[in-house]
């Protein structure tokens, strides 16, 4: 299955075969993945409303932008709200508590990472308030590149000592697996979904490519 990603990107989407003690064990680190979530989140906003309570932003508010952005700057350097601060107390989280056991530091920090873009993308009133979730609504993890963390390697992922096989693809008389085979995986994620009451895993791979070209048309 494929589906566009903007950028020239496309994501590539396989079944995953599992067995009962692979949910087990994915269960347990998509939990351990929205513990993480909620806690750099609640830490999110917690900068985030220092910022806000700063002297410096009570000050911008009245100043040209080329200021304002200047001090705004300074406000969030000082209480650390920027991605960067945000992977780092994601990763000092994760070392500290039971979740190191389940995911490693390069998921946290891309944990971290998506919670600040999500917290910035509402603070510049481009999206509604993130809310925490539940174990219940957490569907998905994802480790940037294809060389730590989680691993596509030959029709299957590799994470810590799980090893899933993709199951068969429906006949490919487009040649997507070609073109999957010859581009670069910028993103690896691992998606739940319920299917008549059934857990099911996916995986999707992101691809810093367009999509296979066939007859100079793209396929969807």
């Amino acid at each position: 299955m494929v589906q566009m990603a903007g950028n020239d990107n496309f994501i590539y989407e396989r079944r995953l075969e599992t067995t009962p003690h692979d949910l087990e064990v994915l269960d347990k680190r998509l939990d351990a993945a929205c513990y993480l979530y909620n806690a750099c989140l609640c830490e999110s906003f917690r900068r985030l409303n220092l910022v806000r309570d700063s002297e410096e932003y009570k000050k911008s508010k009245s100043l040209p932008a080329k200021e304002k952005i200047s001090l705004l700057s300074q406000a969030k350097k000082q209480y650390k709200f920027s991605s960067k601060s945000l992977s780092s107390y994601s990763t000092m989280l994760r070392r500290g508590c039971w979740v190191a056991e389940h995911i490693e530091a390069n998921i946290a920090r891309e944990l971290g990472a998506c919670v600040y873009q999500a917290v910035h993308q509402y603070e510049l009133g481009e999206r509604e308030k993130p809310r925490p979730k539940s174990n219940n609504s957490f569907f998905c993890i994802e480790s940037l590149g294809n060389r730590q963390g989680i691993i596509w390697r030959n029709g299957h992922i590799e994470w810590l000592e799980l090893l899933l096989k993709a199951l068969p693809a429906k006949k490919d008389k487009h040649g997507f697996e070609y073109s999957v085979s010859d581009s670069t995986i910028k993103c690896v994620r691992l998606v739940k979904r319920i299917i008549k009451g059934q857990p099911v895993w996916y995986t999707q791979l992101v691809l810093a490519e367009k999509p296979y070209i066939s007859n100079f048309r793209l396929l969807f």
